[in-house]
């Protein structure tokens, strides 16, 4: 082979290695990132969910006797 392509395919490999070597370093710290950012909406999830439990249950306490609790809009 050419010795010219070789020395292309070694650059352009340690350029391929140098870059994936990068992003293995760096990896592990977007995780992190992400899950406290995951560990955020989880908390805000139950707390909306907690909130829709209170207002379902105010709903049905406000309900006419005629009126069905199974008959509310999220049911």
């Amino acid at each position: 082979m050419n010795p010219e392509i070789l020395a292309l395919l070694y650059i352009a490999a340690v350029i391929g290695a140098l870059i994936i070597a990068i992003l293995w370093f760096l990896m592990p710290l977007a995780v992190f990132g992400i899950k406290r950012r995951l560990d955020e909406l989880l908390r805000l999830e139950r707390l909306q969910l907690e909130n829709l439990r209170l207002l379902r249950q105010h709903l049905v306490d406000e309900a006419t006797p005629n009126e069905p609790p199974n008959q509310l809009p999220f049911d």
